[in-house]
C-alpha cells in the first residue's frame, strides 16, 4: 500500500515539475519577483531531490510546495501593472490625437515583458516631444509667410517652404517619430532658405546706385528719395 502511495504521489510531483517547468518560459514567471522567481527555483530542486524518497509524505509536501511557488508568481500581474501605469502616461501626453495614443495603448497591449512595455512607452513619449518640436515649426512658418522675407523671397524658395509645410501637416498624423523629426528639420531649412530680406536689400542698394547718379537731382532731393 505504502509503495502504491508512492507510485501515486511521484505520478503528482512529476506533474508538478513538468507544470512548472512550463511556467518558467511564460510572462507570469519572467516578469515575476527575483524572490518569487527563486522560490520557484527552490521548490524545483527540493521536488526534483524528493523523487529518490521512499516517504510518501515527503513526496506530498514537495509537491503541494512546488504548486504554491507556481501559484505564487506574479508575473502576469506585474506586466498588467505595467501596462495600466504606461497607458495611464499614454493619455495624459497633449500632442498626440487620439488615433496615435490608440496605437501607442496597442503597442503596450502586445508587449510580453515590462521592458517592452517602457519601450512602447518610451517611444510614445518621443512622438508626444517631436510633436511639440514640428507645431512649433508650423507655427513659425506660417509666421514667416506674412514677412518680406517670404513674400519677397525667389519663387522655388517660397515653393520648397509652401512643400514643406505641406510635408509638415502630413507628418502630424504619423506614429514614427523619426519622420516627424524629419518633417520638422526640413521645415525649418526651407524657412532659413528664404532669401527676401536679402532680395530687398539688394533691390533697395540697386535703387540708391541709380538715384546717385540721376544728374538732375540735388543732394537734398536724392536723400528724399533713397529714404
Amino acid at each position: 500500500q505504502t509503495a502504491k502511495t508512492l507510485n501515486d504521489d511521484l505520478g503528482n510531483l512529476n506533474q508538478a515539475i513538468s507544470a512548472a517547468n512550463s511556467a518558467k518560459s511564460t510572462p507570469n514567471y519572467t516578469e515575476a519577483d527575483p524572490d518569487k522567481q527563486k522560490a520557484l527555483e527552490g521548490a524545483l530542486s527540493a521536488a526534483k531531490t524528493a523523487k529518490t524518497s521512499n516517504d510518501p509524505s515527503a513526496v506530498e509536501q514537495a509537491t503541494t510546495d512546488l504548486k504554491a511557488a507556481q501559484s505564487g508568481l506574479n508575473g502576469d500581474s506585474n506586466l498588467a501593472t505595467a501596462k495600466e501605469q504606461a497607458d495611464q502616461h499614454i493619455a495624459k501626453l497633449p500632442n498626440l490625437s487620439d488615433g496615435q495614443k490608440d496605437i501607442a495603448k496597442q503597442n503596450i497591449s502586445n508587449a510580453q515583458t515590462t521592458s517592452d512595455v517602457q519601450q512602447a512607452e518610451q517611444t510614445a513619449k518621443t512622438l508626444n516631444d517631436d510633436l511639440g518640436n514640428l507645431n512649433q515649426a508650423i507655427s513659425a512658418a506660417n509666421s514667416a509667410k506674412s514677412t518680406p522675407n517670404y513674400t519677397e523671397a525667389d519663387p522655388d524658395k517660397q515653393k520648397a517652404l509652401e512643400g514643406a509645410l505641406s510635408a509638415a501637416k502630413t507628418a502630424k498624423t504619423s506614429n514614427d517619430p523619426s519622420a516627424v523629426e524629419q518633417a520638422t528639420t526640413d521645415l525649418k531649412a526651407a524657412q532659413s532658405g528664404l532669401n527676401g530680406d536679402s532680395n530687398l536689400a539688394t533691390a533697395k542698394e540697386q535703387a540708391d546706385q541709380h538715384i546717385a547718379k540721376l544728374p538732375n537731382l540735388s543732394d537734398g532731393q536724392k536723400d528724399i528719395a533713397k529714404q
